[in-house]
């Protein structure tokens, strides 16, 4: 009788998740939040793991079809925002992605090694979530592999450094460096991206106290080694002239003049620029692409004039 009132319990916590998840009207944010929820209520009803695998594999399965789902993870895994992820690899101290257990002969507590219960899941990348009880680890072993979880990692710092309005990357360094708890060495190309930021501060702040040629505004120059970073896009974009002539004239010769043998390729249409629009009555601050800010002053007539206050220009070198 118990066995049945078990069976007919996940029953019905699986047909709510799909009555009100596993549809393409959900976020998966939500998703991630809902599911993780799960882990730590039947994880307290159910130690040994059973009940959350049997209840949660329509979920794993749906997650993992989804395309963004590996992004949403470490989006809220590198949040500044507080959040239960965020919480939980703060706190960290050993091994939190065991994504690549290959063995139950390898489990730390062999000497209490049981067979698997019948009542268990047959999905086999599910079973293997048994041995961690953490909510992250069940969430990376979705895909069975950190190689996944690694490569989109890359491509989101990746974003997020291109973009960033300063060379301070305290938090990203702090992040990183929890993250290769889990990941151990396959961080490395993140870790000379990472450095590139830093090195391009020192860089470009030795540039412009060297030159005595002023533009009429501030420019931040971020300076990378495409071979570490993920493939960027190549657009052709023509931009404020001087500003072009300075960057490939004096700039690209100072610096060829610090970093002998390395040149620059300039990615005009990477990076955002800080500019200001001026109404009659007012000043409005806005951060947009570099496309957009070249057809600013293609506005409809009786709309402002543009004045740039920071653009941010992004290079390989």
């Amino acid at each position: 009788s118990s066995g049945i009132n078990a069976e007919y319990g996940i029953f019905t916590m699986q047909e709510t998740f799909r009555e009100r998840l596993l549809h393409p009207g959900a976020n998966t944010e939500d998703i991630i939040t809902q599911y993780s929820s799960a882990i730590k209520v039947l994880r307290f009803l159910d130690p040994s793991g059973a009940i959350l695998e049997k209840v949660c594999m329509p979920l794993r399965t749906y997650l993992k079809n989804r395309e963004d789902t590996i992004r949403c993870i470490l989006s809220s895994l590198i949040s500044q925002e507080d959040n239960e992820l965020t919480r939980e690899l703060s706190s960290t101290t050993g091994t939190l992605f065991k994504c690549n257990e290959d063995s139950d002969l390898e489990n730390d507590d062999w000497e209490k090694w049981q067979p698997q219960s019948k009542d268990m899941p047959t999905d086999p990348s599910v079973g293997k979530t048994s041995k961690s009880s953490d909510t992250i680890s069940t969430l990376c072993s979705i895909y069975g592999s950190a190689t996944v979880f690694v490569n989109e990692y890359r491509g989101l710092i990746a974003d997020k450094l291109l973009t960033t309005s300063s060379y301070d990357i305290s938090f990203e360094m702090r992040s990183m460096e929890l993250l290769k708890i889990g990941f151990g060495e396959d961080l490395n190309q993140t870790q000379i991206m990472l450095q590139d930021i830093v090195d391009s501060k020192r860089t470009h702040t030795n540039i412009l106290s060297k030159n005595k040629e002023l533009l009429p505004f501030d420019i931040d120059v971020i300076m990378i080694s495409h071979v570490f970073w993920p493939n960027l896009r190549s657009e052709d974009l023509t931009v404020y002239k001087p500003l072009s002539d300075y960057l490939e004239g004096d700039y690209s010769k100072m610096f060829s003049e610090l970093k002998r043998s390395r040149t620059l390729e300039w990615r005009y249409n990477l990076g955002f620029v800080e500019l200001d629009l001026e109404f009659d009555d007012k000043v409005l601050s806005f951060t947009v692409s570099p496309i957009q800010a070249k057809h600013a002053r293609n506005l409809p007539f009786g709309l402002p004039t543009v004045s740039s206050r920071k653009p941010t220009k992004i290079f390989t070198s």
